[in-house]
C-alpha cells in the first residue's frame, strides 16, 4: 500500500536558535512564495515545476496589535489631560 504524507508550509511556530537542522517557520505576511514537489518511489525521484507564485495574506497580529496600543494611548492620553487640568484648578 502506498504511503502519503501531507505537508503544511509554514506550520512550525518557533525557529530561532536552531542551528544544523532545518525548520519549517511561519512564513511572513505580504511576500511571494513558489513551491517544488519532490517525489521518490521504488523506481527513483521526479520534481514538479516551480508552481505559480503564491502571496501571503497580511500578519493578524499587526491588525489587532496597532488598534489596541492606539486606543491605550489615547486613553492614557486624556487620562493626563484630566489630571494636568485639576491640578491647574486647585
Amino acid at each position: 500500500m502506498p504511503e502519503f504524507v501531507s505537508y503544511i508550509v509554514g506550520e512550525e511556530k518557533d525557529c530561532e536558535g536552531r542551528s544544523g537542522t532545518y525548520c519549517n517557520g511561519y512564513l511572513k505576511p505580504y511576500t511571494e512564495y513558489k513551491v517544488k514537489i519532490f517525489k521518490c518511489t521504488e523506481e527513483g525521484c521526479t520534481e514538479s515545476e516551480w508552481s505559480e507564485p503564491m502571496k501571503t495574506d497580511f500578519d493578524p497580529t499587526v491588525a489587532v496589535t496597532v488598534p489596541v496600543v492606539l486606543v491605550l494611548l489615547t486613553a492614557s492620553t486624556i487620562v493626563v489631560v484630566i489630571q494636568l487640568r485639576r491640578k491647574r484648578k486647585m
